[in-house]
């Protein structure tokens, strides 16, 4: 099978450094391509200075929609906290966009726990030049208790909370289609001036054992995404975190759904001025690539390195659980009471909407080292814990 498309200009550094490497050492995987695609050096999308996120980007977040969503986040930051209530407890939030989240995080902290601020260090992992100088201007107010940072590596042990909001997605991932000959793995290769698909025996076991560890059969003509790189992450996470808890937000699904026979095509999409295509090869390093996240395989690499499965459930129940619909009654109050004349109440609302961004987002939560406690996000859980893990190891319960 193959695909080609014709090279946009603006790209044409990045293709001729891709197209070099496929010549030197042959054929590519996806993910090889998608990994140059996105955070090249000065040269991929996230990598480069162009604006990404919000209005005059190319999609949004929840940060972009209303600031609550931070608030919120950081009040489960300060309950939390309570685990480790001696010395300094540490935010570490990978891959901070705008700075967006870090910002209503820390207000949240300032004004409703003083004493937690006090202690509190915010470190920052990115890896994008242009995106931390955005971020340090916006956080100019707080930099007494901010570091940046360019990979988890550079941290010391963490004791407090490791968090990411719609991160993992875009992390590179494998593409594979099942065959009447068995499992393949797209690779990614050049013919003139075109990059093109070409099929190939997986370039590690980890693609087939995906399946096969969960029993799943997938039909022939079935396209999907694997994400090694998110395992990997995952695991450097627990390794970082002394004693605490991960937070992940994405959006995403058990494998079980995520696998299951009617998803043909899988989730892969690209975005570009809040256009949405299934191009890769169309906007080399000048769109944004992502696929739904495999919470199941994010909760067994946890489980792998020590960390306890605490909770799953999607962003409506995790932010009702932390207190949204008290600020909405607030702001319908001030407004009148009439939903429609209140956008600031629609933009809350948008956060839950069941048919977008409160459904398809997903919360995990993992802890390590502190005994398991009741976190509100937790108390209205869209998923039983035992939807994501497999039956031969099943999670610590919390109370």
């Amino acid at each position: 099978m193959s695909t080609q498309h014709p090279p946009p200009p603006g790209s044409d550094r990045l293709r001729q450094r891709i197209r070099a490497e496929i010549a030197a050492h042959g054929p590519i995987p996806f993910a090889r391509f998608m990994e140059r695609a996105l955070y090249e050096p000065g040269l991929g999308y996230y990598t480069g200075p162009r604006t990404k996120i919000g209005k005059e980007g190319d999609f949004y977040t929840s940060l972009d929609v209303h600031p609550v969503f931070g608030r919120l986040i950081g009040a489960q930051v300060v309950e939390m906290s309570r685990a480790l209530p001696e010395g300094p407890f540490t935010v570490v939030e990978m891959g901070a966009g705008k700075g967006l989240l870090a910002f209503d995080i820390l207000r949240a902290v300032r004004d409703t726990a003083p004493a937690l601020f006090a202690r509190l260090r915010y470190a920052i992992v990115d890896i994008s030049p242009d995106l931390m100088a955005r971020q340090q201007r916006l956080l100019a107010e707080f930099s007494g208790c901010i570091t940046w940072h360019s990979g988890l590596e550079e941290l010391a042990p963490v004791r407090g909370v490791l968090l990411s909001n719609e991160l993992v997605d875009s992390l590179p991932h494998h593409q594979v289609v099942m065959t009447a000959g068995g499992l393949r793995e797209v690779f990614v290769a050049v013919a003139g001036e075109r990059f093109v698909e070409r099929l190939a025996p997986p370039s590690s076991p980890e693609l087939a054992q995906t399946f096969e560890k969960r029993n799943l059969t997938l039909p022939e003509g079935y396209r999907t995404e694997i994400n090694l790189a998110a395992r990997r992450w995952m695991r450097l996470a627990a390794e970082r975190l002394d004693a605490g808890y991960v937070l992940t937000i994405d959006y995403g699904y058990p494998a079980t759904t995520l696998y299951r026979s009617d998803r043909r095509t899988g989730s892969f999409l690209c975005y570009h001025r809040h256009m949405v295509s299934e191009d890769p090869y169309a906007r080399v390093g000048e769109q944004d690539m992502t696929a739904h996240v495999d919470f199941s395989a994010l909760a067994d690499a946890g489980m792998a390195a020590g960390l306890t499965l605490d909770g799953f459930t999607d962003q409506a129940h995790f932010l009702v659980g932390l207190g949204i619909s008290t600020w909405m009654q607030q702001v319908l109050d001030r407004d009148g009471g009439d939903p429609e004349n209140s956008d600031e109440f629609r933009s809350m609302r948008r956060l839950m909407d069941p048919l977008g961004m409160g459904k398809a987002f997903k919360v995990l939560v993992q802890r390590r080292g502190v005994p398991p406690q009741p976190l509100s996000g937790l108390q209205f859980r869209a998923f039983d814990v035992s939807d994501l893990t497999l039956p031969e190891s099943p999670p610590e319960s919390p109370p």
